[in-house]
């Protein structure tokens, strides 16, 4: 019963509510989704233009939809050696699930304060390519669970190879000693005494030194960063899914699609958007906001969406339609039989 009403949401949204996305060269993609019901993947599919992406949609209602990252001469071509290979974007890939903090580790249901820690590191990302790399404009989105996504689709990196990604990877997650762009003949190349002249826009030194400032306090000295190296490249550091940004067949999720297992959407985001806050950032991806749903508890919960949810396991409570799909999809309710939504 629960499935069948949350697939009919799907059904609807693809049907009136989709909107292909702006990408480059959608029709040199391959596409792929996931039926509800089944556990395996539709893949080599390809379309032609957005008419035909949004009828393909509109016909299956899927509950994950992905495209890939590479660009393909035969993208429907389900011989991955025959598909002949032209490019991939640089896609990085922010998930709470990888964040060793406290409001994240061991966390099931997504949590704001969990995604705010990963909206930070996709801040730290956004700043890194930007003004350590010299990215001018990227795609950002929320990934419709517990992170975000940021696409490079610039002309210069889609030809970068494995090796070459994997040394972006190692400059974004912190593995090199960076140390040494702050420090020279022992001496600090930036004034250490001038803290507060640190601009995100100075690049890798200013971003090493904030590092350091934050791990040794005000008054470092040269000498004393070399004994808390670790601590100074973990705060450094970018905590990235490392295989998708390596990976130059990757399937990512399709921007503006939803995700099977939260019900949000795949929101594209400005970089103010990320800025503001987890707010902002749900405003954009919560699909479903007609009204509210009763709904079982099948185990405690605590707050979705940010909503608190106060019940034990086989309480009813009455929720905004965007929390309660969530927790028919995630397993954690069920529809109040007997019960009517409004």
């Amino acid at each position: 019963m629960s499935m069948r009403y949350v697939h009919a949401l799907f059904k609807d949204y693809y049907r009136r509510s989709f909107q292909p996305p702006d990408v480059p060269e959608m029709g040199r993609r391959e596409i792929a989704y996931q039926l509800f019901g089944s556990d395996s993947m539709v893949r080599h599919k390809s379309v032609p233009g957005e008419a035909e992406l949004r009828r393909l949609f509109a016909e299956a209602s899927p509950r994950h939809a992905y495209y890939s990252s590479s660009y393909f001469e035969k993208p429907g071509e389900p011989d991955m050696s025959l598909k002949e290979w032209r490019g991939a974007d640089l896609v990085f890939d922010i998930d709470g699930d990888h964040l060793q903090t406290r409001n994240c580790a061991g966390v099931k249901l997504m949590t704001l304060a969990c995604l705010d820690d990963a909206r930070l590191e996709t801040i730290k990302l956004i700043d890194i390519l930007t003004n350590e790399f010299g990215v001018a404009s990227m795609r950002i989105t929320f990934s419709g669970n517990r992170g975000f996504h940021v696409h490079v689709e610039a002309k210069e990196v889609i030809q970068l190879g494995q090796e070459e990604r994997r040394e972006i990877v190692n400059y974004i997650t912190a593995k090199g000693d960076l140390t040494r762009q702050l420090i020279a003949g022992g001496e600090f190349l930036l004034d250490v005494a001038d803290a507060k002249s640190i601009r995100r826009d100075m690049g890798g030194p200013a971003r090493v030194l904030k590092a350091v400032l934050d791990v040794l306090g005000r008054k470092p000295k040269p000498a004393d960063v070399a004994g808390r190296r670790d601590e100074v490249l973990r705060r450094l550091g970018v905590t990235i899914d490392e295989v998708v940004t390596i990976d130059v067949n990757r399937l990512i999720r399709m921007p503006n699609t939803l995700h099977g297992k939260t019900g949000l959407k795949v929101a594209e985001l400005g970089v103010g958007d990320v800025e503001r806050g987890v707010e902002a950032v749900l405003g954009k991806a919560i699909a479903f906001s007609k009204g509210s749903i009763a709904v079982k508890l099948n185990e405690p919960v605590g707050e979705v969406l940010g909503e608190p949810v106060k019940g034990r396991a086989g309480s009813v409570v009455v929720l905004p339609q965007g929390a309660a799909v969530y927790l028919l999809l995630s397993g954690s309710a069920d529809l109040a039989r007997g019960e009517a939504w409004t």
